[in-house]
């Protein structure tokens, strides 16, 4: 059943992987086949990481 917390532990998860993935592509020259591919990868981590900075401002009592 998925709860709260089930899906918190699940983007925190989504949250590193995307990260790890960015910092690898940062450092790749990625082929013209794949740069449709290296964008969304980028855009998946601009969203976690948003989200991480939401979780954690209403974590902290921020709104």
């Amino acid at each position: 059943m998925t709860t709260p917390e089930n899906m918190a532990e699940a983007l925190k998860a989504i949250e590193e992987e995307a990260h790890k993935l960015w910092l690898f592509l940062a450092d790749v020259e990625v082929p013209e086949e794949l740069r449709v591919l290296d964008s969304k990868l980028r855009l998946i981590h601009d969203i976690a990481m948003h989200g991480r900075d939401i979780r954690d401002s209403q974590d902290k009592g921020e709104s």
